[in-house]
């Protein structure tokens, strides 16, 4: 474990990226951003707005099908708060980003739906 400083906050966090015995917390959330994007490590508050920054961008700027495809790679991955659900009104509410990774619209009439 290493104690690191977040890189937008300057907040200090462990970190457990060297550790042998077990994963660091980042590993849980979903992969779609470089090293050279995220310039070093950021604590768990500005790494999850930065992912939602990166996923909002690409649903503006890629076409649906190419979306899908990106966000499948993630379907079996543990369902994160921040990423894939808020919560409102103490009801889970899915997001754009998990929705996308279930590969069509369930005809629920979803508040995030973005097909």
């Amino acid at each position: 474990m290493k104690t690191k400083v977040c890189s937008d906050c300057n907040i200090s966090f462990n970190c457990f990226s060297d550790s042998k015995d077990s994963n660091c917390w980042c590993s849980v959330l979903p992969n779609i951003m470089t090293i050279e994007e995220q310039s070093d490590c950021k604590c768990s508050s500005c790494l999850t707005v930065a992912i939602n920054e990166k996923i909002e961008n690409l649903i503006s700027n890629t076409a649906i099908d190419e979306l899908v495809e990106l966000a499948s790679k993630h379907k079996e991955d543990s369902c994160t708060e921040g990423i894939d659900y808020c919560i409102e009104n103490e009801m889970h509410v899915f997001s754009k980003w998990y929705l996308l990774k279930q590969g069509s619209c369930c005809d629920n009439n979803c508040k995030n739906c973005p097909y």
